[in-house]
């Protein structure tokens, strides 16, 4: 299956090497991978203490790389369009 962006890499204003391995990871493997941005909080929905963005290629994925990160203890999972796909808590 292949997952299209809506908007193209480049203009999501990613770092450079995160950029490039989206771009690399589509190429190589015909694989779609979309951006996760894994919040850190001090509970859910309260401030915001950490952010960090990550490259996945399904929602299940990318709640399995929050549940891992020991930087992670009560975590929200967001998906580049905005929805909300899950918390660790």
């Amino acid at each position: 299956m292949f997952l299209i962006p809506s908007r193209p890499i480049a203009a999501l204003g990613l770092p450079d090497s995160l950029a490039a391995r989206a771009s690399s990871a589509t190429l190589r493997w015909g694989v779609g991978v979309k951006l996760y941005r894994i919040d850190k909080v001090v509970r859910l929905g309260g401030a915001l203490l950490k952010r960090k963005h990550v490259l996945a290629s399904s929602d299940n994925e990318a709640m399995r790389t929050a549940e891992e990160s020991v930087d992670c203890p009560t975590c929200e999972v967001v998906a580049e369009d905005g929805k909300r796909v899950g918390s660790v808590v």
